[in-house]
């Protein structure tokens, strides 16, 4: 076994070993660890590329780039995210989603704000052609490390129509959404954090939807580091020919600025 505490530079090494582990993606907002902060006023972002590949036997290639902006002020925050991935496999595309959101986070109280977000999304190997929504809520500060958050949200889905499909290709209604943020540092230079949604659908609480995600971050150099993230999905009532959970794992590089 090797001991690392014997390689120099042992960050480095583990974020090598980190990064070329397994390349998938699947979008998951990660809104909870904004905090209003009177000394970290302004704008900052950071941007994630992961890519992986192979050759010979089997031909594969997966990417994802992600880019995360935010503008900071005393009394309120704007954050925009995109993702893009695309993958193949053998010459056939097995991957390509995208995925937009915007945020508007006003705080109310020094423990309570309120949030306004809409989002885009479509996901071509889910039978998602589109997927629209608009919602509004309240987050609260239970603990320094913790937020709870509870809204609302209006969406409309488009699904695209296979040969085999029976199911409606157009969903439109009201979900709830309660989700919980925690984050803990480990040391300093690494971090995990971790968040659940969970929304159920209002009209029809047994027709559910379960998000989480959890990041580990090391850091390498100042404003670089690698991160190992975990997704699980589930939906009660996938599209016809979707599986209902889905687990995805991504490792990669991202920069601070």
């Amino acid at each position: 076994m090797v001991n690392l505490r014997t390689i120099p530079n042992n960050r480095i090494f583990i974020g090598i070993i980190i990064m070329f582990t397994a390349i998938n993606a699947h979008a998951i907002v990660s809104i909870g660890n904004l905090k209003f902060d009177e000394k970290n006023v302004g704008f900052n972002g950071s941007l994630n590329i992961d890519a992986s590949g192979a050759s010979g036997n089997s031909d594969k290639s997966s990417w994802h780039v992600g880019s995360n902006l935010v503008w900071r002020t005393k009394n309120y925050i704007n954050l925009f995210l995109f993702g893009y991935d695309y993958g193949e496999s053998n010459n056939q595309t097995n991957a390509n989603k995208t995925f937009t959101h915007f945020r508007h986070i006003q705080q109310y109280t020094h423990t309570i704000d309120w949030e306004l977000f809409a989002q885009l999304e479509k996901n071509e190997f889910t039978r998602l052609t589109r997927r629209e929504l608009l919602g509004v809520g309240l987050r609260f500060s239970i603990e320094p490390n913790t937020l709870l958050g509870l809204g609302v949200f209006r969406f409309s889905e488009r699904l695209d129509k296979t040969a085999s499909s029976t199911d409606k290709l157009k969903d439109d209604g009201f979900r709830l959404n309660a989700y919980w943020n925690g984050e803990y540092t480990i040391n300093p230079m690494s971090s995990f954090k971790a968040r659940l949604y969970y929304q159920p659908k209002v009209d029809e609480f047994t027709d559910v939807r379960v998000l989480f995600n959890s990041d580990l971050k090391i850091k390498l150099y100042q404003n670089l580091s690698v991160k190992l993230s975990v997704d699980v999905t589930h939906d009660s009532r996938p599209p016809q020919g979707v599986k209902d959970t889905d687990f995805t794992y991504r490792s990669g590089v991202e920069y601070n600025f």
